[in-house]
């Protein structure tokens, strides 16, 4: 039977945060996050770190409303930098496709939609035309698409291709013919250790699993592995990354299937640019630095007696992980 949710007042919130344990250092302070960031933001969204062993609602001794906060922040400053590196990796399979496209099939609506180019192995490919279609059609007013349909005598699949959702985009890629689809991906397996025949399904997965993942940090939260369908296929993912991000070891902790960590190694391994690569090892770093060593990167810090590492289901060598694996592909 469903339960009616009542509204509370701040008052009464205070009450409810002290009463699962939570220790409160200043009244003002609190009522003014609920202010900004609501209670169930702040305690529903972050009392998984913080439960007493076997307890659903109650917190382990000396937990404190500012422990809740300090999670919260961090957590939304992870995901936002995640969030933008997983735009870059977007932005270079929209160029890499529409280029494939003109290239090979036509630079202009009537040849790139006619459906015979296509296969249909997955049951997408009339809901993608009709996307890219109606995209054409419906295009909305500011967009470039809509600027190339008033000006110009075609709509290229560059620009089309800007205006479709990443859904689409993927869908797009998945049904071109094979020789295609490997042009598209080659360079994503340069350096990889993983076998040709294991590459196109691992490549559609994560690129499914990166478009789950943006849609929810796109929210600033990064645990909902329960809200993704699409993961990392860890006997793949070992190869892909030649045994330095994923190995036996890691196997063994359950980690890095659809989880933050799954998020960073395909991050890692789907930017091609080496500056941009570069770019997010250090944002990553710089979220990490308070709470850990510079060099040695051991934790120095801790919240509530966690480690940032125990936290966010990371292993603790981390970074050096990112290291190893930047060494073999750079040999």
């Amino acid at each position: 039977m469903c339960e009616y949710v009542h509204k509370e007042s701040y008052d009464g919130q205070l009450e409810k945060i002290q009463q699962k344990g939570i220790i409160i250092n200043s009244e003002l302070q609190a009522r003014q996050a609920l202010q900004s960031h609501s209670y169930y933001t702040i305690i529903n969204g972050y009392k998984r770190y913080f439960l007493k062993e076997g307890e659903s609602d109650l917190v382990r001794e000396g937990v404190t409303f500012d422990d809740f906060m300090q999670v919260y922040f961090l957590d939304v400053d992870i995901s936002n930098a995640l969030f933008k590196y997983i735009i870059y990796i977007e932005k270079s399979i929209r160029s890499r496709l529409s280029y494939t496209v003109a290239m090979n099939i036509g630079d202009t609506e009537e040849k790139y939609l006619i459906r015979s180019h296509y296969s249909d192995n997955r049951g997408t490919r009339a809901t993608a035309l009709k996307s890219i279609e109606n995209v054409i059609n419906e295009s909305k007013r500011n967009s470039t698409t809509k600027h190339f349909k008033d000006t110009k005598l075609n709509i290229p699949p560059w620009i089309v291709v800007n205006d479709l959702s990443f859904s689409t985009v993927i869908f797009w890629y998945d049904m071109l013919d094979d020789s295609l689809k490997r042009e598209i991906r080659k360079d994503y397996f340069d350096n990889s250790g993983l076998y040709p025949e294991f590459q196109e399904i691992f490549f559609y997965n994560n690129l499914q699993f990166l478009r789950e993942y943006r849609n929810q940090a796109a929210h600033g939260k990064i645990h909902f592995k329960e809200k993704i369908s699409h993961s990392v296929h860890f006997q793949s993912a070992k190869h892909f990354f030649n045994n330095t991000l994923y190995d036996d070891e890691l196997a063994l902790s359950g980690i890095g299937r659809k989880d933050l960590y799954a998020a960073i190694s395909v991050i890692l391994g789907f930017t091609m640019d080496v500056n941009l690569k570069a770019k997010f090892i250090e944002d990553l770093l710089l979220r990490f630095l308070p709470y850990i060593n510079g060099k040695t990167f051991a934790p120095t810090k801790r919240i509530a007696d966690q480690t940032i590492y125990d936290l966010f289901d990371l292993p603790h060598d981390l970074f050096e992980r990112i290291y190893l694996y930047l060494n073999t592909i750079k040999s």
